[in-house]
């Protein structure tokens, strides 16, 4: 054990025959290469990013029907492995997907921020009459026979 672990302080040392040897199994003694690289999954190495060709086609498949319930676990552990499963398992629940109340989630949402603004502009009024009142503002009388 060496460094710090060890107490001793952290200071540059030559390079050993053990740091040399663990070296040259870990890398090889080529010198390294410089460029970009890019995994090839079809040969299964590096290849140079200049010398590289994206698949066409024959790897990439959508993927429709069914395919993506295989293996669906619900929160209370229930396995849905139907598009069928799964409407049942909603209607058992009492749930309901969130995107088909997208239309009253967007006007929820609209109605919630005209509730802030309003509460906003009452605070701003209320906090701006206290003020006044605080200075000793008082409102001019509209009509003669109005209490002072």
């Amino acid at each position: 054990m060496r460094g710090i672990a060890a107490g001793e302080p952290v200071v540059s040392q030559a390079n050993t025959a053990d740091f040399e040897a663990g070296y040259e199994r870990a890398f090889g003694s080529s010198e390294p290469q410089k460029g970009r690289w890019i995994w090839d999954d079809r040969i299964g190495e590096l290849v140079p990013a200049e010398d590289y060709h994206e698949p066409t086609g024959d790897g990439r498949v959508m993927v429709l029907g069914e395919a993506h319930y295989d293996g669906l676990r619900m929160t209370d552990g229930t396995i849905v492995d139907s598009r069928r499963k799964y409407r049942e398992y909603l209607k058992a629940t009492g749930c309901a997907v969130a995107g088909d109340y997208s239309e009253h989630l967007s006007e929820r949402k609209a109605q919630k921020e005209r509730e802030r603004h309003d509460a906003k502009d009452r605070r701003e009024t209320i906090g701006r009459s206290i003020y006044e009142v605080e200075k000793g503002y008082r409102p001019p009388r509209r009509y003669e026979d109005e209490p002072l």
